[in-house]
């Protein structure tokens, strides 16, 4: 059980840190697009010193009588984390120079990585004999496979495996997905590059991306 939930937090924290905080966290500005060009960053990232994404963590303690507490994810400032990191998470609202109030939006990545950290858990206890209960007919079927032999990895697979037309059907939606986003990536860079030129040739790159100060 503590092996299932230590392996389980982990890697939900480096979820977060390698989806949430280094990519796919845009706040919709187009400042914070130019920033990420400017630090070699991903596009969404939201890192710059580094302290948020170092914070991100994952812990598991015994509180006896056989239970366990898992934790995961960006240090609380009760945990000695700093409360710029809660701002990033549930959002907050950033005064401009022209006066002007910006809702930037939270990171969201407790509520984001929820669903991963489900799914992991449960192949996780899995792998463990945990969940052979018909309520959970899957993880029955998995169990039920290995104690014919089978290993875990082949037993989850042949459990969860698709039918021939569902994977072409999975395999065509994600093509699509795949093309509309390259479409849409490269729309937003022609924009980035366009208005990164124009602040250069204006002499206002390095000034505009230090505006506040970051």
């Amino acid at each position: 059980m503590q092996d299932a939930l230590d392996k389980t937090a982990s890697l939900t924290a480096d979820h977060i840190k390698n989806e949430m905080i280094l990519r796919n966290s845009p706040t919709g500005s187009l400042w914070h697009q130019v920033i990420n060009d400017y630090r070699g960053n991903q596009p969404g990232a939201r890192v710059d010193s580094g302290a948020m994404l170092s914070s991100v963590g994952s812990e598991v303690v015994r509180s006896g009588m056989g239970r366990f507490l898992a934790s995961y994810g960006l240090q609380t400032p009760q945990a000695g984390g700093e409360d710029y990191f809660m701002k990033q998470e549930e959002g907050f609202p950033l005064t401009l120079p022209s006066g002007e109030i910006r809702n930037v939006p939270g990171m969201n990545t407790a509520e984001r990585s929820a669903q991963f950290m489900e799914k992991r858990l449960r192949k996780e206890m899995l792998r463990a004999g945990f969940l052979k209960g018909q309520k959970d007919w899957r993880g029955a079927k998995v169990v039920a496979s290995m104690e014919r032999g089978a290993s875990f990895e082949d037993a989850w697979s042949s459990v969860n495996s698709r039918s021939g037309a569902s994977t072409a059907a999975s395999r065509e939606y994600f093509a699509q997905k795949a093309s509309r986003d390259a479409a849409r990536s490269a729309g937003q860079q022609a924009r980035l590059d366009s208005f990164k030129n124009e602040l250069i040739r204006m002499g206002r790159y390095e000034s505009y991306v230090k505006r506040y100060g970051l």
